[in-house]
């Protein structure tokens, strides 16, 4: 198992921040602060959208990467090992996000159990229409290839 190959590689992807995806994002996760209940009534520029929304924009990047053949092909398992994440801009209805994934650190470690994984470093970029950082991620997956085996 190895996902070396992707070492270096990066993944782009463009995202419009609108009152429809935030609205979905509030219902799916059922976010209780009667702020973010004003949206239908808001203005693009009055209404900061919830900081755990940044999940979204970055799970649109990291989509590309799990389904790269080489990814594919080597990740029988794949565990999300933790997450950082850096807020320097509010993201606001109607900007456009725009992100960069790049595939850093793979380090490849042996299991208590003796079998092989790798850790898979992801850092993220996210800016908005206006080249303004708004996030920066880090993502760290395992590639375990002991599924099914007793």
């Amino acid at each position: 198992m190895s996902v070396n190959p992707l070492l270096g590689r990066r993944y782009t992807s463009t995202f419009e921040v609108s009152k429809d995806k935030v609205q979905e994002y509030i219902t799916l996760f059922n976010e209780g602060n009667p702020f973010y209940q004003l949206i239908p009534q808001s203005t693009p520029a009055e209404f900061t959208v919830p900081p755990a929304f940044v999940v979204v924009y970055l799970f649109q990047v990291a989509t590309q990467l799990f389904a790269d053949p080489v990814f594919q092909s080597q990740a029988r398992c794949v565990l999300h090992g933790e997450q950082n994440v850096e807020f320097e801009n509010v993201v606001k209805l109607g900007d456009t996000i725009d992100t960069t994934m790049t595939i850093g650190n793979i380090t490849s470690k042996r299991s208590r159990e003796g079998h092989s994984q790798e850790v898979v470093e992801l850092h993220f970029v996210s800016c908005n229409q206006h080249q303004e950082v708004v996030t920066r991620a880090t993502t760290i997956l395992i590639l375990r290839d002991d599924v099914g085996d007793e």
